[in-house]
């Protein structure tokens, strides 16, 4: 039973966790794109690079954050595999 359980929390991780940094990860990009000159000519001179160094830290943070979570999804579901091969077992087996 507890075997189930892992494996539950291993597929909540992939349901549940993982689309929070993939999902605004792939549409972060273009929905915080500014046109030029969006901040105009001294602006984007003054603020330009940086505020795309910001967008590309965001992204490589999410993409950290899902990397983490897939691990923990990986680690969990191989977690599951050995408690399961565990119970196997251990089970009174009656002849």
């Amino acid at each position: 039973m507890v075997s189930k359980g892992i494996d539950h929390l291993a597929w909540r991780v992939g349901e549940e966790v993982r689309p929070m940094f993939t999902l605004p990860r792939d549409a972060l990009f273009q929905a915080t794109e500014i046109a030029g000159p969006g901040f105009g000519v001294l602006g984007e001179a003054l603020l330009g690079d940086t505020y795309r160094e910001v967008q590309q830290m965001a992204q490589a943070f999410l993409h950290d954050g899902d990397e983490c979570a897939r691990g923990w999804q990986d680690a969990l579901r191989t977690c599951a595999h050995n408690w399961r091969l565990a119970e196997d077992a251990n089970m009174v087996k009656y002849q």
